[in-house]
């Protein structure tokens, strides 16, 4: 990130920090374990080490760091990483917590894993950095080893009617969270050029989807999931979100 956009971007994880997970992650859990139950299933083979790039609170690793022998999560934010460590005691001395520069770890790191994580992070980038993200991942990646990304594209739908009506009982809490700390200004990625991005840096992307932003309403009971399964089904093709699972291939 530019300078002064990483300050503010660390300034502003480390304020809603305490706040993340029960205005951030909550909310849209019943579609994140949706989708990424899908994506397990593109995991590598090898399970030695996976690595959680702009890891923040450790969903990611939460949700997938069982499955390998040792998970490291970098984040700029030392407050992001505070409630990464209370989330996943779980996983115990196999998770390393490492407070750095995300740009700045990929590149100089010489660890290999088989599986990098960056999901809400890319977007945070201006093009010529995630172009560095991409290579540092790509030479960091054991052979067979994936990418698994999920990041807000520019689209040019508009957001559904019936999204829209879903959501609506949820904007006062995401309202809260943009007045804990407002972020930084940042743009969405442009799908083609994301694309073009991987494909440059030897990526074949195996998996991809879309998706709208769908927040529970009735904290993630059935009525929740089987809600928000139809309409994510009926909607979901033009979404704002792009889930995908890249590979490298040498």
């Amino acid at each position: 990130m530019k300078p002064d956009h990483s300050v503010e971007d660390r300034i502003h994880h480390d304020a809603v920090a305490p706040h993340y997970d029960a205005l951030v992650n909550v909310p849209r859990d019943v579609l994140s374990s949706r989708i990424f139950a899908q994506t397990a299933k593109y995991l590598p083979n090898g399970r030695s080490a996976m690595l959680d790039l702009g890891a923040g609170t450790g969903h990611m690793s939460a949700r997938f760091g069982s499955y390998f022998d040792r998970v490291l999560l970098v984040d700029h934010s030392e407050g992001m990483l505070l409630q990464a460590r209370s989330n996943l005691r779980s996983l115990g001395a196999r998770a390393e917590f490492v407070h750095s520069d995300v740009i700045e770890f990929v590149e100089k790191c010489e660890i290999r894993f088989d599986l990098v994580a960056c999901v809400g992070f890319l977007h945070h980038l201006a093009s010529d950095e995630l172009a560095r993200v991409l290579s540092g991942v790509s030479r960091r990646l054991l052979p067979g080893g994936v990418l698994l990304f999920a990041e807000p594209i520019v689209t040019k739908t508009a957001e559904p009617p019936l999204v829209r009506w879903w959501n609506a009982p949820s904007l006062p809490a995401l309202s809260r969270y943009l007045e804990l700390a407002p972020p930084p200004e940042e743009e969405m990625l442009d799908l083609a050029n994301t694309k073009a991005a991987l494909k440059e840096r030897g990526f074949k992307l195996v998996y991809e989807r879309r998706a709208w932003e769908l927040y529970t309403r009735l904290s993630g009971n059935v009525v929740d999931r089987l809600a928000i399964a139809a309409i994510d089904a009926i909607c979901h093709r033009d979404g704002m979100i792009w889930f995908g699972v890249a590979k490298h291939e040498a």
